[in-house]
């Protein structure tokens, strides 16, 4: 069963510290990644095209910016972002006024979905299952709401492998990033949790074998700026 790696923060403390980020968690992400968080989910949702999507479920939602643009994109009948994080769910839904798309937040553990089986055409997640308790569990969850021949994906940092390109991302993950995002968000530990938690993942081989363990088939790995993300698509 694969559950968090020694050291990493319990739910709780996952919750408060992202509750405590989430005012500055969009401002954070666009002015770290240099805008190319944007470019990634872009990318990764042009890789689901082939496929008809209906109903959405973003799981680890965050502030909604997946589940924003697949509305935009897909123009499903419905799509809901759960998190575990109130805070960042009360930025999701700011966001969602404003937005007039049909996108619902709700308070949701990836561990313990409260939907229906087969409820939904498609199951994404962005930057999140890094931060399950249960990774074999939640990836469990996902498959069961998603319809059989429903397609997933996951998008998740990666550390690239060794070369110029790996050093230069554990410089500025190690030592650019947490710097800067202590000073922004003003908390300490929050984006020094980012790059060991990006250390401490699984590689996208391990990921991909526990996909396949899960229950899911025809699994794809497509890496994304020199690896630094991994998109992961499969089907029920």
């Amino acid at each position: 069963m694969q559950s968090l790696p020694s050291g990493h923060p319990q739910k709780q403390q996952i919750i408060t510290m992202f509750n405590k980020i989430s005012s500055r968690y969009d401002l954070l992400n666009h002015l770290l990644s240099f805008s190319l968080d944007y470019f990634w989910r872009q990318k990764a949702l042009k890789f689901l095209a082939c496929h008809r999507h209906t109903t959405i479920l973003d799981v680890a939602t965050g502030t909604g910016d997946l589940a924003f643009l697949a509305a935009k994109k897909f123009k499903p009948s419905k799509v809901i972002g759960v998190d575990i994080a109130e805070g960042m769910l009360a930025q999701a839904r700011k966001k969602c006024r404003r937005k007039h798309l049909p996108v619902s937040f709700q308070y949701g553990d990836a561990e313990y979905l409260s939907f229906h089986d087969g409820q939904f055409s498609t199951v994404m997640a962005a930057f999140g299952i890094r931060n399950f308790e249960n990774l074999v569990q939640g990836l469990q969850e996902m498959f069961r709401v998603l319809q059989p021949g429903g397609q997933l994906m996951l998008m998740e940092f990666a550390v690239p492998r060794p070369g110029i390109f790996q050093k230069i991302f554990q410089f500025y993950f190690q030592k650019i990033l947490p710097s800067v995002g202590k000073k922004i968000s003003k908390h300490a530990l929050a984006y020094q949790y980012l790059f060991t938690s990006v250390q401490e993942f699984l590689s996208p081989v391990l990921l991909k074998s526990l996909l396949q363990q899960s229950g899911f088939k025809n699994i794809r790995l497509i890496p994304l700026t020199g690896g630094v993300v991994m998109v992961y698509l499969a089907e029920r």
